[in-house]
């Protein structure tokens, strides 16, 4: 976590930057955080799924990841961004996202944005949710939580997990429930993120402005 924003504060000079944390990170790192001038939110500690959900059995019953770890299931904290309705956009980035070049250019992006990366089950519409613009809207925080909740979606990469991406891939790009979709070059702003597998084109690393799934002892790029 810390990496990703300080490698974004080190690369663009951002208005705002807020990290969505755990109640334990809040009370561990909060001072850090405030040091480097970025705000914090605390996401809720979601109660486990009901044993009737549908993919309950997933990771011993917590349904996020297919890891039994409770902590995963702050995965689903992403949904929060959704909450930040005094910002007209937000970009949104996952703790494994380092930031290479200047990201600025995202404020020029039309929410919903992200970007299109075929793999897992459905690769006709699969989407990696590593970096994400989008318009804050109560209503699409709503249905977002309770698409989860209820197990009303598939499973877009693996039977293995059920992840919050599905969730966003049945909402924002299946059912256009997030507002106009924009495709976010997979080359420039989640480079790496198909790795260790191959990506169906050549994206020259000079062109990189965000590194996705990064893994220092494996780094091409550095």
């Amino acid at each position: 976590c810390l990496a990703s924003v300080c490698a974004l504060l080190a690369t663009t000079d951002p208005d705002c930057v807020l990290v969505i944390v755990s109640d334990w990170v809040y009370r561990r790192a909060k001072r850090v955080f405030k040091l480097n001038g970025v705000a914090l939110a605390v996401a809720p500690e979601w109660a486990q799924l009901p044993s009737t959900h549908r993919y309950a059995h997933l990771g011993g019953g917590y349904g996020s990841t297919g890891n039994a770890s409770w902590n995963r299931l702050y995965t689903f904290a992403t949904f929060e961004a959704f909450r930040l309705v005094q910002y007209d956009r937000v970009a949104l980035f996952a703790v494994d996202v380092l930031f290479m070049r200047n990201a600025s250019a995202l404020e020029n992006v039309t929410p919903f944005a992200t970007s299109r990366s075929p793999r897992g089950l459905r690769p006709d519409v699969f989407l990696n949710t590593g970096v994400v613009v989008l318009q804050p809207q109560q209503e699409t925080y709503n249905e977002l939580v309770s698409l989860w909740r209820s197990g009303d979606y598939e499973q877009y990469y693996s039977k293995e997990e059920a992840l919050d991406n599905d969730v966003f891939i049945e909402l924002c790009w299946v059912r256009k429930r997030c507002g106009e979709r924009t495709d976010l070059d997979a080359c420039v702003w989640q480079h790496g993120s198909w790795l260790p597998e191959e990506f169906w084109r050549y994206c020259p690393p000079d062109n990189a402005v965000a590194r996705h799934n990064f893994h220092a002892e494996r780094e091409p790029i550095l």
